[in-house]
């Protein structure tokens, strides 16, 4: 039989002990988390209030929308949580105004045309974007005078279009290689993968989150 000494070194030393014993307080910072008493301060910059975090980003620091976007120039496909007035609404960089260039690296091409809207589907969820094609026939990662096929610049970049001729949505190379790991070791169908998808991206109404193929 235990000794009672032995019983309650077991129980001082229970991991599920100490959360009991602070539950109320775990409860209270996970809440704090939906807020922030940093809104609309003046950012970093000097330009702009702090409205925007990042939630995919383990350090969620409200910024301005414009170092938003400074911050996520190689993270495109991050959600962000703007201010409102009442709540953060999860929104994509798009609505701050990002857009994608391909064909040049990062950088505009030089013949200006107008962006492209393109739904991207990644492991973080799902996302309108604008994307600045080039129209010049003079890639950075092409030879020859003619203009790269649209489909074509997309791959380069890493996004697999659904369509060759006219792409509408384009999915990252991560999320194919997540959803053919989750459907060959925990046989989940495509239907599931992308309505867990649509709920990352809009849990309240993942029926609007819109997939076009």
């Amino acid at each position: 039989m235990f000794s009672e000494n032995h019983c309650e070194r077991q129980t001082k030393n229970d991991p599920l002990s100490d959360f009991i014993n602070v539950m109320a307080d775990l409860i209270d910072e996970v809440i704090a988390l939906e807020g922030s008493p940093a809104v609309g301060d003046r950012c970093d910059c000097f330009n702009g209030e702090r409205t925007t975090r990042c939630v995919e980003c383990p350090i969620n620091e409200l910024k301005c929308d414009s170092c938003f976007l400074a911050k996520h120039d190689d993270m495109p496909f991050h959600h962000a949580e703007k201010w409102n007035g009442s709540f953060f609404a999860k929104g994509s960089q798009c609505q701050l105004g990002r857009v994608i260039y391909v064909g040049h690296g990062s950088k505009p091409c030089p013949l200006t045309s107008p962006p492209q809207m393109l739904t991207v589907v990644d492991v973080t969820g799902i996302h309108t974007c604008r994307i600045m094609y080039c129209s010049c026939g003079k890639a950075s990662d092409g030879e020859g005078s003619n203009v790269v096929e649209k489909w074509r610049q997309l791959v380069r970049v890493g996004l697999i279009p659904a369509s060759i001729r006219s792409p509408a949505t384009a999915c990252t190379i991560p999320m194919l290689k997540q959803h053919h790991l989750l459907n060959t070791v925990g046989k989940l169908s495509t239907m599931d993968y992308a309505t867990t998808l649509r709920r990352l991206t809009n849990g309240s109404s993942p029926l609007s989150v819109p997939v076009r193929m």
